[in-house]
């Protein structure tokens, strides 16, 4: 276990899909569920495994932070075009 998840332990705190209770069956909310788990875990290729797409809009906003950072500091740094 990832030791940020062990010591927020917020990984318990997620909820269980009440779809996947009744019928046995993965809905597509689950799968981001699975996913968040698996980060807090620290198992990124679970984690892409199951959803790419938050792993992804973290990279984003990272990206995104990192570039505002540069901006604040006077350097003009883009991480992307529009």
């Amino acid at each position: 276990m990832c030791i940020a998840a062990y010591i927020f332990r917020t990984e318990i705190n997620l909820p269980k899909c009440s779809f996947h209770v009744i019928t046995g069956g993965w809905c597509p909310a689950c799968g981001n569920t699975r996913c968040v788990r698996y980060l807090l875990q620290g198992d990124f290729f679970m984690a892409l495994r199951h959803n790419i797409t938050i792993p992804f809009l973290g990279v984003l906003l990272l990206l995104l932070y990192l570039e505002n950072l540069a901006a604040i500091s006077g350097r003009d740094a883009k991480f992307y075009r529009k």
